[in-house]
């Protein structure tokens, strides 16, 4: 094997680079290794290390050598004629006598030689013979002539001449003095003493010239973090120039830190110099300095790289190149680089793209570990030769492009610990030859098939390798894993994969590596499943829900393992014994995997390689070995587990040793553990001394040893030695001494904890050199003298300070409280003196501005080692409680119990973050600050036993979070203050011993002339005690002899009185003699005295018994009795419900309940039994009591339950003092509408277990601000806050947690702040219903659901979840009810209900799901879908049918599928489910036909409703329904012609709508009597003709629509209990009934011919919101009442009837108004000013009317929200038709078109089931009137036509660019049309005819792409009619008429080229011209009069034709211009 290994090493260089990429063959001509563990060579050399390799290269490479013999032969190979020295030196006769054979031979030798040595390399141990019989003579000769004799001596078949060959003496002598500098511990040198250099190890001579050819100090190695003591160091001396034939130099893996890189080679400190630019012939460069500590080797210039032209291999691994800017330009000069490897070098920069790149014969590129920020530069994509690439330990980002498929020859791929966003669909297309793909950690998301899916189907099957660890990856592994048949490892650890591991993954045949852990698997893993694994070497499947069971016992696995982890598996009781045969084992984890059993004795023995041992947090018993010393152990952790028993003599080589939480005992050993590092022995129960060895162990970091029984000094060596420690934690123990001065020397502590010993001394000044202090806790000890200064000098990152209980003295130092983070400081139980200093405002102030050192806060958080974070202990609330893990949450201050005097000062207010101070116990003089109130975040405040006076601040009721406070004996005077948080203060023991306070708690009450009193002042001293005692005494004497006195005076008393203790007697002597009957009996005979004895205490405990019993006969106690009067006289009680509460005997009374035993009340029921009808429809409680509540009910101090429900509080908040009601075990004040805050007094009832508070159906605003205090309910099984505000709870969640007991929790419609995505642990595991519905929760859904396996009833629809359902939720496998309904997802994930088998209800309404519905219902697990009985998919888009699936769940009972795009007919089979109760398909595209016999099937259905489908039922007449419906809606379906009769039968109807059935019938009148439950008749849109009955207030209708019918007659009398009556579009008559509907709400009687006055009964229907009357033939006035009592009327429309009179005023008290149309009356008179009032007016349509004056400017000023402004054909303005004047204003650009509509009030415009709700809006648009109810938010207009308007058009019109329609027509507007009215995008129309408008035509219309309407008739406009774009459609003449300037198309006058612009305005030929005008108008009208009268007179004929025509015109009607498409040129009324 020697002879082996020297061939490889003399034909190839091998190297390992990478797990997963097994030997990498390097054919170097010189090698050069200057690595970390470093190696180099010398810079002179320039001839090439001679290895077989060369060959390769053909005659080229043979003449680069330098030997003659070899130069001869190459140019022999080439041809050409040898030298004669040359001739000399060459063995040619060996070779043959021809030129040509010679060459042949040469040839063939040479290939001869190459597969020898391939031969030799696979026949393994028998190479030797093997070669020695081979006859390939010639290729030995060809080896020999090129001295490669090394060949021929590894197997022992030297050459004489050259094996003898000795060494020369200068090469030796240089040799020893190398060795003479070296540090060589090992020894390996040893050899080096023979004479003949060429024998030392690691020498290796040329067997030519007998020179030094190699040096291979190489240091062997098995881990590279530690450096192997062999290791050679020291100095390199330069005698190494002196061996100049040297060609290859290994110093690798040593140990030359320090050493600066010398000039004449490379080497391992410093900076890299340029001289090895030099070594122009190298190929092979290694200095990487990977594993030395002082990486400081960097090179500043990378220019000298350039010139190694030749290189082909370089490692600059680990050297600093952050100031080598230009190194990558460097390297892209050698072209034949093949190996690159610049991992963890920190270049300053690397080029995204190239112009060119000249490396591309690269083979492996390795770049990891430099933190590059930046997308992956592109020009890797030219290495398309590339196999190896390694790009991990970056943050390269962006999408990983599918130019990465250019990469064919890709073998190697790793790309790990980046941050890429996604990965090209096309990226792995063409990698066929991958073999090695790691993403670990790259940010990846989504189903982890999508990735593996993109890798091409070669490469999925050549992968071997395959890492997608730490992403977030979902999804399972079945259908994609098992078919990468290739795979060897596996390792998808740390991401959200669900589901099981499919059996292909176990089978997989290569299996060695399968990573799995911290994943969701689950499912069982049995032996079956583990035997396929037989080359499995490392298996960890941790954190998983799986369970391992290895049912037999005797089980002998296939395979060996290396390393087995399964922790939080299932894999106990017993110790899995099949791990004895594992003899390969290095590392075992099964914590966590619930073994309850003892460890056998195999596990230390089973394999030699076992390093790592984790069993923590399993029950395992018995005692360790007595000895572990030989197991090679470096992790062993057995915490949290039962072992007991002394502690074993320990191994030497752990680094990790956890043993904490066991019972062991006894000493620790005194053991030195050189390479130790965590030491975690607490809570446990050593004893004796601190061990001295932990000096000795000089790489400890932690060390843990608290919470034991130790004893004696803490060693003072400790701390010598260790020159990393981090944390020293010895709390709780009984160590003794001094603090060794030696712990100063640990300058990276960072905690340390003494607390709670008997040390004593002062704190060592060495201290002060720990300047990483973090935790100082050397709390409970005897230390005494003064606090040092330098603790606030120099521990500046200090955080916890507890010296409390020592024996400090002297003052408080200031620079203490000065210290920037500090964040607890516990002083207290000292001996401290002087005052307070006042710089302690910035304590907490400071630390919470700062926060945590970055550096730190790791160790603050980590909780993966407990023993890192130590314990800390402070006093808060009066309580000691454990900070440890909220260290950095905590601020508090405590200076208690010392001897500090003098005042608090004022600047203790700026502590504002604090939450704890103590300052009780000193002697503080003075007032209590008011700046205290400050503190905001302040919870506990104890000033207790001080010297205070004056008044408590009133500032404290400010503090919220304060719920503790104590200014217990003080001398504090004056009244307490109350509200806000005091009034939750409410224990006097707090303020005891301040006997001038008064008011509540205490029982002193405050007089009106109440002073404050002066401190220093004592009451009277001993006299006053005194006086006390002397009263008591008397009142003694007193009682008793009045008691007596009365019996000796009265001898009826006395009588009476004896008479009742004889008559007890009896009784009692009875009982008892009966008792004693039943013993006998049972126990037989027994002595007397013995019998007495015995039966004493049953005796006893049964004349108590019957005593009580006797009291509770006669009735309840007198004073509950009268607690329950009082209680009852505040009530308000409206039936007289408590009419029983008058007897004697309160036991009796309705709603008491009392003990059977005791006699004492122990229930108050007094729950509403409401009637059902008002509750649910109105929310009214005739019944409800009301009121106040007593706070007698204090005085049932037995009352275990009280329910209020039901009744109506809502004057009052929750009595405090409920929670004073100790013994409470149930409450419930649900529906009992109390108001304002949830007092935190209800967290006292700490027995409760029963908690509803919920209100609904109530208008109170009852809130929840704090909810910390429910976490103090420890016993609360049940609470209900729904519909209660905790908008402000933003803890709520986290006060819950810490109800461990609570089984059902509802918090629906809360308006919840927040909700937490994960916990850190999760206490409300025993839930079983959860309901946090309607709170608009934008999240993706809570991570911490998953783990309530036990939940049931799981409610989180009505919010806004989003993302999609994931796979977490078939954990949750008792779940009966799933309500998910109106949410966001997006979908679900197809594993999500696997596990749901006892689902029964599944509602996911409306949360966004689409496509084929029946690809969601498949996703139930088949034993889900026969059990699912409520299935509700209301309101999504799905699609399909429902054939093939839904007739499978055969139990269903309740099916909600509206509101989708579903369609087909209803299968047979869903009309044959027989418990089938409710079937809602409406809104869908169903069809068909549905006849009885469909229906006859459903016999239990009472919901049905098909509305909106194309459904056509055809029912027989004479059909009897085998149901009895409640509901029944069949809207839009073919039910007509006829009234269906079958309904005639169903006698519980509720609901009916029959709307749009095309039903041409009358109504029968059996409809009204046919239920007596009928509330809702909805049969609008059909042809029903008739009359209605005279009466329908027999029937209890809630809601009546008969709209747009053909009913007529009048209107009959309505039922009093509708709240929506529509009668609007019929043909109804008659005046409107003045009946009074005080429920009424909506009122719709438009479109009918209802006349008479208004009634009045309209103003007392209080309840009304919408009003429509519009378009019958009403008169009269408004009532002035209306508006006086409605305070939520929406909508008022009157339009279109005969109104007249004024609008009321008291319409302005609408203050709701929306919509108010009055529009088509006669109303007269101004606008009222009260409509000012009405701020949320929308519409206001005034048109057509009467009014007058001018238009208020509070129109502008206060109804700011208002839409439209209708005033047309009034006295002023729409503001159209009026008799405005003046011009337009400028600022008309200003209306704020842009806005839209308010979104308060979009619900009446787009509200649907009412159709008038937007009002109706008729504006002119394009010449015609428009009714715009429905679009009115989409409209936009402005018209001032017809008004007496002048001046111009202002040019701020064209501002308005959302406007659609603008009419300033009929007006007197001059100047020109603006052309910025082509700004005007939106505009539709266009109107400003018949004005006196001049210029041109702005050419901006054209761009007006909308415009379809324009007129500019009857103006003086000129020139051009603009062409072009949207003009071209405006084709019509008409709309230029009257402007005899204007040309061009579509005028029939043409426009010259020399046409000008007329211009009006200005005169031509002064006034002369102007004359001639006017003469000339009026001659001719004097000609025209003649001519016209003459013709008249002349002729009789025409006379008669002309009168005749007058009469005809007197009777046309009167001219509308509004009703003309063209408007003639005529004036407004003309």
């Amino acid at each position: 094997m020697r002879a082996l290994v020297t061939m490889r090493k003399m034909v190839v260089k091998i190297r390992h680079v990478d797990r997963g990429m097994q030997n990498t063959v390097l054919e170097s001509k010189l090698s050069l290794h200057v690595r970390g563990f470093p190696a180099i060579t010398s810079s002179d050399t320039t001839t090439t290390f001679h290895s077989i390799g060369t060959f390769q290269g053909g005659a080229t490479q043979i003449q680069e050598a330098s030997d003659p013999a070899k130069k001869n032969l190459a140019k022999m190979i080439n041809g050409e004629k040898a030298g004669k020295d040359e001739r000399r030196t060459t063995r040619g006769g060996a070779w043959g006598s021809s030129r040509g054979a010679r060459i042949q031979r040469r040839h063939r030798a040479a290939e001869q030689f190459e597969d020898t040595v391939a031969v030799v390399a696979s026949r393994g141990v028998r190479a030797r013979a093997w070669f020695r019989r081979s006859r390939r003579r010639p290729a030995l000769d060809l080896a020999y002539e090129y001295g490669s004799s090394d060949f021929f001596c590894a197997f022992g078949d030297r050459h004489p001449s050259i094996c003898g060959k000795r060494g020369f003496q200068t090469e030796r002598n240089a040799l020893l003095a190398v060795k003479a500098g070296f540090t060589d511990p090992g020894n390996r040198l040893s050899l080096w003493e023979g004479q003949d250099c060429c024998e030392w190890r690691g020498v290796v001579c040329s067997n030519t010239t007998g020179h030094v050819l190699k040096l291979n100090l190489r240091n062997s190695y098995n881990d590279v973090n530690k450096r192997p003591s062999p290791a050679l160091s020291g100095k390199i001396s330069p005698s190494l120039l002196l061996l100049n034939h040297l060609k290859h130099l290994d110093l690798s893996s040593n140990n030359f830190n320090g050493i600066r890189i010398l000039t004449y080679f490379a080497c391992f400190g410093g900076t890299v110099p340029p001289q090895l630019g030099n070594l122009s012939n190298l190929h092979y460069l290694d200095i990487n300095s990977i594993g030395c500590e002082a990486y400081d080797i960097a090179v500043d210039n990378f220019a000298w790289v350039a010139h190694l032209s030749s290189l082909r291999y370089l490692d600059m691994s680990f050297v600093n190149m952050s100031i080598a800017t230009d190194w990558f330009q460097a390297i892209n000069k050698l072209p034949s680089l093949t190996y690159l490897d610049i991992t963890y070098t920190n270049p300053s920069v690397i080029p995204i793209s190239l112009p060119h790149i000249n490396i591309t014969s690269l083979r492996v590129l390795k770049i990891a570990s430099n933190d590059i920020n930046s997308t992956i530069p592109r020009w890797i994509w030219n290495l398309t030769g590339i196999t190896y690439l390694d790009l991990s330990f970056n943050q390269f980002h962006g999408f990983i492009p599918s130019e990465l498929s250019f990469l064919k020859s890709l073998k190697v791929l790793l790309l790990r610990y980046n941050n890429f966003k996604g990965v090209s669909p096309k990226a792995f297309n063409n990698l066929c030859n991958l073999s090695t793909l790691d993403l670990n950690s790259v940010g990846f998301t989504g189903r982890g098939i999508r990735s593996v899916e993109r890798l091409s189907s070669c490469a999925q099957q050549n992968l071997q390798i395959l890492r997608f660890a730490d992403n977030k990856l979902r999804g399972n592994l079945s259908g994609w894993l098992e078919r990468m048949t290739s795979l060897t490892n596996i390792d998808l650890s740390g991401n959200s994969l669900n589901g099981t591991v499919p059996i292909g993954v176990w089978r997989l045949p290569n299996l060695t590596a399968l990573y799995l852990e911290s994943n969701f698997l689950e499912g069982v893993v049995t032996e079956i499943e583990l035997s396929y694994l037989k080359r499995i070497k490392w298996l960890s499947l941790s954190y998983n829900s799986l369970h391992v069971q290895v049912m037999s016992h005797d089980w002998t696995p296939p395979f060996q393992l290396k390393g087995l982890k399964l922790a939080s598996c299932n894999l106990g009781p017993k110790c899995p014994p099949w791990l004895q045969g594992q003899t390969q084992l290095g590392e075992i984890n099964l914590s966590k995997t619930k073994i309850v059993d003892t460890l056998p004795d195999w596990l230390w023995n089973m394999s030699s390689s076992l390093e790592v041992i984790d069993l923590s947090y399993n029950q395992i018993k018995g005692k360790l070995p007595l000895s572990l010393n030989r197991v090679m152990l470096r992790y062993l952790n057995l915490s949290s587990n039962q072992f007991e028993g002394p502690l074993p003599a320990l191994p030497q080589t752990p680094t990790v040793l956890d043993l904490s939480n066991n019972f062991f005992t006894g000493p620790i050993p005194n053991s030195t553990l050189s390479s130790l590092e965590y030491l975690l022995l607490s809570n446990n129960s050593f004893d004796g001394n601190v061990p001295v060895s932990l000096c000795e162990s000089t790489s400890l970091i932690v060390l843990d040893i608290s919470n034991n029984k130790l004893s004696g000094e803490i060693p003072p060596c400790l701390g010598m030695l260790q020159d990393q420690l981090f944390v020293l934690d010895t709390m709780n123990n009984n160590l003794s001494g001094q603090i060794p001065a030696s712990l100063g020397k640990q300058t990276d502590l960072s905690i340390l904890n003494l607390r709670n010993n008997s040390l004593s001394g002062e704190i060592p000044s060495s201290l002060q050199y720990c300047t990483e202090l973090i935790i100082l806790d050397l709390g409970y000890n005897n230390f005494s003298r003064t606090i040092p200064e330098w603790i606030g000098q120099n521990l500046s990152v200090l955080m916890v300070l507890s010296l409390r209980s020592n024996a400090f003295l002297g003052s408080i130092p200031s620079e203490i409280v000065q210290l920037g983070y500090l964040r607890i400081l516990d002083l207290s139980h000292n001996n401290l003196s002087g005052t307070i200093p006042r710089s302690i405002g910035q304590v907490s102030s400071t630390a919470s501005e700062k926060g945590i050192p970055k550096d730190y806060i790791r160790y603050l958080e980590d909780e993966s080692d407990e023993g890192l974070m130590g314990s800390l202990y402070f006093v808060v609330k009066g309580e000691t409680r454990d900070y440890a893990k909220l260290l950095y949450l905590s601020e508090s201050i405590d200076l208690s119990c010392n001897d500090l005097y003098g005042e608090i000062p004022d600047e203790i207010g700026d502590l504002q973050a604090l939450q704890n101070l103590n300052l009780s116990m000193n002697h503080l003089k003075g007032h209590i600050p008011d700046q205290i109130g400050m503190m905001h975040e302040l919870e506990s405040l104890d000033v207790a036993m001080n010297n205070l006076s004056g008044t408590i601040p009133q500032s404290l009721a400010t503090l919220n979070y304060l719920s503790h406070l104590n200014v217990s004996y003080n001398n504090l005077s004056g009244k307490i203050p109350s509200g806000y948080q005091l009034q939750t203060l409410d224990d006097p023991s707090i303020y005891i011993g301040n006997p001038y306070l008064c008011g509540p708690p205490t029982t002193q009450s405050c007089s009106s002339n109440e002073t404050t009193h002066v401190a220093g002042k004592k009451p009277h001293g001993r006299f006053e005690r005194l006086g006390l005692y002397v009263s008591v005494v008397l009142g003694f004497i007193i009682g008793f002899w009045i008691s007596c006195g009365v019996l000796l005076l009265s001898r009826s008393l006395r009588i009476s009185y004896f008479s009742a203790i004889d008559h007890t007697y009896d009784r009692l002597s009875v009982a008892v003699a009966l008792t004693l009957i039943r013993f006998r009996r049972r126990f037989g005979e027994v002595k007397r005295k013995s019998e007495t004895l015995y039966m004493a205490p049953p005796i006893f405990f049964l004349l108590l018994l019957i005593g009580i019993q006797a009291f509770a006969a006669s009735g309840c106690f007198e004073t509950e009795r009268n607690a329950l009067l009082a209680f009852k006289a505040d009530l308000i009680d409206p039936r007289n419900r408590l009419a029983s509460w008058k007897s004697q005997n309160c036991c009796t009374w309705k709603g008491v309940v009392c003990s059977n035993t005791s006699g004492h009340i122990l229930k108050l029921n007094l729950q509403n039994s409401y009637d059902n009808f008002d509750y649910l429809y109105y929310g009214k409680r005739p019944s409800a009591l009301g009121g106040k509540i007593s706070p007698s009910l204090l005085l049932l101090n037995h009352l275990e339950h009280l329910d209020l429900s039901l009744n109506n509080f809502s004057e009052i908040r929750i009595p405090k003092y409920f929670g004073s009601l100790k013994n409470l075990r149930y409450l419930n004040l649900s529906g009992a509408c109390f108001n304002a805050m949830v007092p935190p007094q209800l967290g006292n009832l700490s027995k409760l277990h029963y908690l509803d508070l919920s209100s609904f159906h109530c208008d109170t605003n009852i809130r929840v601000d704090n909810i910390l205090w429910l976490a103090h309910m420890s016993s609360l099984h049940y609470l209900n806050m729904s519909f209660v505000n905790m908008s402000f709870a933003t803890y709520w969640l986290q006060a819950i947690n810490m109800l461990p007991s609570l089984k059902y929790l509802d918090m629906s419609w809360t308006s919840l702040p927040t909700i937490p995505i994960s916990l850190p642990y999760l206490n409300i595991t025993t839930l079983g219903v959860l309901n946090i519905a309607g709170n608009n929760i934008n999240s993706t859904l809570p991570r911490w659901l998953w783990n309530l396996t036990s939940i049931t009833h799981l409610d989180l629809s009505s919010n806004e979840f989003h993302g999609f359902i994931p796979d977490e939720l078939s954990c949750l496998k008792s779940l009966n009810v799933l309500s998910l309904g109106s949410n966001n997802f997006e979908g679900m994930s197809p594993k999500a209900f696997s596990n749901l088998c006892s689902l029964n209800t599944l509602d996911l309404r409306r949360v966004g799901f689409s496509g084929e519905i029946n690809k969601w219902a498949e996703r139930l697990p088949s034993c889900a879908q026969q059990n699912i009985q409520n299935l509700y998919f209301k309101n999504n888009e799905l699609s399909g049918n429902l054939s093939g699936w839904l007739e499978n769940m055969t139990s269903l009972t309740d099916i909600d599928l509206s509101g989708n795009s579903l369609n087909g007919t209803i299968p047979l089979g869903v009309w044959r489910f027989t418990n089938l109760t409710r079937l809602y398909l409406q809104s869908n595209f169903f069809e068909g036909t549905i006849t009885e016999v469909q229906l006859s099937h459903l016999q239990r259905l009472k919901w049905l409703d098909l509305a909106y489908n194309t459904f056509n039922l055809q029912i027989s007449h004479d059909w009897i329904p085998p149901f009895q419906l409640k509901t029944l809606h069949l809207a839009s379906c073919n039910l007509g012609p006829k009234f269906p009769t079958w309904l005639q039968g169903q006698t519980q109807l509720e609901e009916l709508g029959l709307s749009k059935n095309g039903i041409v019938d009358t109504l029968p009148n059996w409809l009204w009597n046919m239920s007596r439950s009928l509330a809702y008749v909805h049969i609008s849109n059909n042809q029903i003709k008739g009359k209605l009955p005279l009466t329908l207030d027999h029937v209890m209708l809630l809601y009546l629509n008969l709209s747009s019918s053909q009913l007529e007659g009048p209107l009959p009398a309505l039922p009093q209990t509708l709240s929506v009556l529509d009668l609007s579009n019929n043909f109804f008559a008659g005046p409107i009934l003045n009946a009074t509907l005080l429920r009424l709400q909506y009122l719709l009687l438009s479109n009918n011919s209802f006349d008479g006055n208004l009634p009045f009964a309209l103003c007392e229907s209080t309840s009304l919101q919408v009003l429509d009357i519009s378009n019958n033939k009403l008169s009269g006035e408004i009532p002035s009442c209306l508006g006086m009592l409605q305070d939520q009327l929406l909508v008022l429309d009157m339009m279109s009837n005969t109104l007249s009179g004024n609008v009321p005023t008291s319409v302005g008290k609408l203050r709701a108004l929306s919509i108010l149309d009055l529009s088509n009356n006669r109303l007269s008179g101004e606008i009222p000013s009260s409509l000012q009032y009405c701020r949320q007016l929308v519409n206001l349509n005034l048109g057509n009317n009467n009014f007058s004056g001018t238009i208020p400017k509070w129109i502008g000023e206060s109804l700011l929200v208002l839409m439209v402004l209708i005033l047309r054909s009034n006295g002023f303005s729409d503001l159209s038709h009026n008799n405005l004047s003046g011009t337009i204003p400028g600022s008309i650009g200003k209306l704020s078109w842009k806005k839209g509509v308010p979104t308060d009030h979009m619900l009446f415009f787009r509200y649907g089931s009412f159709d008038v709700l937007a009002g109706t809006a008729y504006l002119v648009v394009k010449g015609e009137a428009r009714e715009y109810s429905k679009l009115l938010y989409l409209v936009e207009s402005i018209d001032l036509s017809c008004n007496n308007l002048y001046g111009e058009i202002t040019d701020e019109i064209g501002d308005l660019q959302a406007l659609q329609n603008l009419n300033l027509s009929m007006n007197h507007l001059t100047g020109h049309i603006p052309d910025q009215i082509g700004k005007m995008h939106e505009l539709e129309s266009l109107d400003v005819a018949i004005n006196k408008l001049s210029g041109t035509i702005p050419q901006s219309l054209a761009t007006l792409n909308y415009l379809s309407s324009l007129n500019v008739s009857y103006n003086n406009l000129s020139g051009k009619i603009p062409s072009g774009n949207q003009m071209q459609t405006l084709n019509d003449p008409s709309i230029y008429i009257g402007n005899p300037y204007l040309c061009g198309s579509p005028t029939t006058q043409s426009c010259s080229t020399n046409e000008t612009t007329i211009v009006f305005g200005k005169e031509s030929h002064g006034r002369f011209e102007r004359l001639g005008l006017y003469i000339s108008v009026v001659l001719g009208f004097i000609i025209g009069f003649w001519i016209f009268f003459g013709a008249l007179l002349l002729s009789r004929s025409f006379r008669n034709t002309y009168f005749s025509a007058i009469d005809r015109t007197k009777d046309v009607p009167k001219y509308d211009p509004t009703k003309l498409t063209n408007p003639l040129p005529a004036r407004c009324g003309g």
